[in-house]
């Protein structure tokens, strides 16, 4: 698929050979394009439900805002929205490195393309 996610791990269980994890995460940090109602953000919403049934910790980091917002935040999940254009992406960055300094997920796992560019940076 042209879709491809950047999944990176970080915390105590990493290394920079790009292993993966030996146990569960216990935050997961994902950041996707928008939550509006499409297959991907369908496929997130779903995933997260999963994750939040095995009492991992979800934070979602969007680009841009839409349908799944408030549908992740009435499951308790922390979504923020950077509401992002061309002329704010400098500010978008800062917010996206300030959540996740603030957060300090196990694993950062982006979807989509723009925010997989955007994760990398």
């Amino acid at each position: 698929s042209s879709h491809k996610s950047l999944i990176v791990w970080v915390g105590i269980n990493s290394t920079d050979k790009g292993e993966t994890m030996k146990s569960t995460p216990s935050s997961i940090f994902f950041v996707i394009s928008g939550l509006q109602k499409g297959g991907a953000e369908t496929q997130l919403f779903r995933l997260v439900e999963q994750l939040l049934d095995k009492k991992i910790n979800i934070c979602v980091f969007a680009l841009r805002g839409g349908y799944y917002a408030d549908l992740l935040r009435k499951k308790g999940v922390s979504v923020t929205i950077a509401n992002t254009t061309i002329y704010s992406l400098p500010q978008s960055a800062k917010m996206l490195y300030t959540s996740i300094t603030q957060q300090q997920p196990d694993l950062i796992h982006s979807w989509l393309p723009h925010a997989n560019i955007f994760t990398k940076i």
